[in-house]
C-alpha cells in the first residue's frame, strides 16, 4: 500500500514537473508571437530589400524543381517582386505517376500567385525525372537555364540554395547549376542570381515568429502581407494530388509562405563559403 502511495506521489510529481515545463514553453511561445507580431507591423508599412528593380519589360524568372516548389517556397518572392515573373519548373511531378494532373495543377497554382500560365514552363526530360536519388547531369540542367534566360531576356534568377531548404537533391542540383553558370562559366554575368536560404527545422516551423531574426540577419527579404499569405494558401490548395496530412501543418506553421531570405549567388559569396 505505501508503495504504491509513492508511486502514485512521484507520477504526479513528474506530471506537475510536465505542466510547468508545457506552462513555461507555451509562455515563452506566446511572448515570442507577440513580439513578432510588433515586428511584423511596420514591415508591412516598409518593406526591406536590396533586389534592384527590373527593368520594363524584363522578367525575372524562378527557378524550380516540381510542381508546388513555387508557392510552397517562393511565394513571399513570386508576390512581392513586382515585376512580370516567370516558373521554368524542371519536371512534372511524376514520382507517383502523376504528371500530367500535376501539371495542370502548377498552372492554376501560379495563376493564383499572378503568373500567367503563358509564363509557365514545365520541363518533362527523360534523364532529369524527379527522383531524389537520380542525379541529374548539370550539363543538361544548365543547358535548358541558359536557353530559357537567352529567350526571354531575363534579369534576374532566383532558385534553391546548396541545401534546397527540404534537402531534396534536385533542388541542390538547380543551384549547383545555377552557380555554375554564374561562377564558374561566367555565362550569366548581366543576370542578378539569387538562392533561397535554408534554415533549420526550429525556424523553418516557427512561422512569424522567425521574422525578427531573418530580418535582423538577411541583406535580401520578402515579407508576405497578410492577404499575400492567404494567397500562397489557395495557391497552395491547387495542389489537391500532394495534399497529405503534413502540408496542412506546413499551411499553417512554415515559415517559408510569409517569409523569404535570399543569398546573392556572386563571386564574393562563393568564396566566403569556401573560407
Amino acid at each position: 500500500m505505501a508503495t504504491s502511495l509513492l508511486n502514485m506521489s512521484i507520477s504526479l510529481d513528474v506530471f506537475d514537473h510536465f505542466l510547468t515545463v508545457c506552462h513555461i514553453l507555451l509562455t515563452t511561445y506566446i511572448f515570442m508571437y507577440i513580439f513578432a507580431v510588433i515586428v511584423y507591423i511596420p514591415v508591412l508599412w516598409r518593406k526591406r530589400s536590396c533586389v534592384s528593380k527590373p527593368k520594363d519589360n524584363a522578367t525575372v524568372l524562378f527557378v524550380t524543381a516540381h510542381p508546388d516548389d513555387e508557392c510552397m517556397f517562393f511565394a513571399p518572392a513570386i508576390l512581392g517582386i513586382g515585376a512580370i515573373s516567370s516558373v521554368l519548373c524542371f519536371t512534372t511531378g511524376n514520382y507517383d505517376q502523376k504528371g500530367d494532373l500535376r501539371k495542370k495543377e502548377i498552372l492554376t497554382s501560379c495563376s493564383v500567385l499572378g503568373v500567367s500560365p503563358a509564363h509557365v514552363t514545365v520541363l518533362d526530360i527523360r534523364s532529369l525525372p524527379d527522383n531524389p536519388k537520380v542525379k541529374w547531369d548539370r550539363q543538361t540542367v544548365c543547358n535548358e537555364i541558359l536557353r530559357y534566360c537567352q529567350k526571354h531576356r531575363v534579369t534576374q534568377i532566383y532558385t534553391f540554395d546548396g541545401y534546397g531548404v527540404s534537402g531534396h537533391s534536385n533542388h541542390r542540383e538547380l543551384y549547383n547549376a545555377v552557380r555554375h553558370l554564374k561562377i564558374d562559366r561566367k555565362e550569366l554575368n548581366d543576370i542578378e542570381c539569387y538562392s533561397l536560404q535554408s534554415v533549420n527545422l526550429l525556424r523553418k516551423y516557427t512561422s512569424l515568429i522567425d521574422l525578427p531574426y531573418s530580418l535582423y540577419t538577411a541583406d535580401t527579404i520578402f515579407v508576405s502581407s497578410p492577404y499575400q499569405v492567404l494567397t500562397a494558401q489557395r495557391a497552395m490548395h491547387a495542389h489537391w494530388s500532394q495534399f497529405v496530412w503534413f502540408r496542412i501543418l506546413f499551411i499553417f506553421f512554415s515559415r517559408y509562405l510569409i517569409i523569404n531570405t535570399f543569398t546573392k549567388i556572386n563571386f564574393y559569396t562563393h568564396c566566403n563559403k569556401n573560407m
